[in-house]
This record gives C-alpha cells, sequence and structure tokens, in this order.
C-alpha cells in the first residue's frame, strides 16, 4: 500500500492509500468485449459482411485490453476475481479463440 503524509491539519498523520480506493473496472472490459463479439456474429447472421468485419476487429482489440488489464489487475492484486472474470470473458470474446471454440462444438452436431 502506497503511504502519504497529511501535512494540512493539526500534526502529520500517516494516510494509507490502497486498492480499496479503486473500484475494479476490468469485468467491464470483458462485457464489453462479449457485446462486440455479439454484435459481431449477429452482424454476419444478417448478411452485413462489412459491420461485422469491423466489429470483429473492435471485438478483437477490446477482448485483448481485457485480458491484459485483467492480468495486471491478479498480478497487482487489485481485484482479482474481477481480474480473473475480465481474463476469462476477454478470451472467450476473442474472436480467433470464439471461432476455435465453435468449430469444436460444431464437430459433436453431426
Amino acid at each position: 500500500m502506497a503511504r502519504g503524509i497529511e501535512v494540512f491539519g493539526r500534526g502529520a498523520t500517516v494516510v494509507e492509500y490502497g486498492a480499496r480506493d479503486r473500484t475494479p473496472r476490468t469485468p467491464a472490459l470483458g462485457a464489453a468485449a462479449v457485446l462486440l463479439a455479439v454484435m459481431a456474429v449477429a452482424a454476419l447472421t444478417a448478411a452485413l459482411i462489412e459491420r461485422s468485419a469491423l466489429f470483429t476487429w473492435i471485438a478483437l482489440g477490446a477482448s485483448g485490453a481485457a485480458v491484459l488489464a485483467g492480468l495486471v489487475a491478479v498480478a497487482t492484486g487489485r481485484g482479482r476475481i474481477p481480474g480473473l472474470v475480465a481474463v476469462l470473458a476477454g478470451a472467450l470474446a476473442n474472436p480467433w479463440v470464439l471461432a476455435i471454440v465453435l468449430g469444436w462444438a460444431g464437430g459433436f452436431v453431426e
């Protein structure tokens, strides 16, 4: 935890600043990546190829950001559970991973 000294008061007191001062926002990145991946698939099923490609590239960037932010949150101890949720959501919302998982799941349908 970072420590600071309060100098504008009566005497010098030590003030603790730490992880409880911040609300983890990494699951929001994962949720945004999932939403963008769903929008990309929906646009593809509606035969909107250009829009689907755009949503796919944006979802790829958002899922990468969610995974990186989640890994940082887990490594630094600032919201380990929300960080883990962001890593899992970002990894599953990645279009390349999603294509592999859906292709693997499609093999069971035959």
